[in-house]
């Protein structure tokens, strides 16, 4: 199996565990990790890159929609722009922006972005929204 890893080394488990610490911190520092991790697989040769990250979406995504609805801004907004993240890695892989690798996961993405949309916590919908406009702006 072929895993992530931050620049620090980190495997993707190792930084997942910290997306469930009672910290914001702690949650916002993994996200960070994860998202160094998914940002270096840009200097990786495309198919391989996408490769690995595909093995790894079935583990990454769950965890990071969690934290979409996190009540630290920073952890959420971390979260929200790793997702904008793994989509431009997974567009920039292929040139007809393929994005059926995230097929089998719409049922929770949309089901996680409605949750933020009827958030009571106002920041929480407006990041909502945002997902929402990536989600929908994705198959361009």
């Amino acid at each position: 199996r072929m895993e992530l890893a931050s620049s620090r080394g980190n495997a993707l488990s190792t930084l997942q565990a910290s997306l469930r610490h009672h910290a914001p911190a702690v949650r916002a520092s993994g996200l960070r990790g994860i998202r160094d991790a998914v940002q270096s697989l840009s200097s990786l040769e495309v198919t391989l890159g996408i490769s690995i990250l595909e093995a790894n979406l079935p583990s990454l995504l769950p965890n990071m929609c969690r934290c979409w609805l996190d009540e630290d801004d920073d952890a959420r907004r971390l979260a929200v722009c790793l997702f904008g993240d793994i989509l431009k890695s997974i567009k920039l892989s292929s040139e007809q922006a393929d994005l059926k690798c995230l097929a089998p996961f719409v049922p929770f993405l949309c089901a996680y972005a409605s949750s933020a949309l009827n958030s009571l916590d106002r920041s929480v919908r407006k990041d909502g929204a945002l997902l929402v406009g990536m989600l929908a702006s994705s198959d361009r």
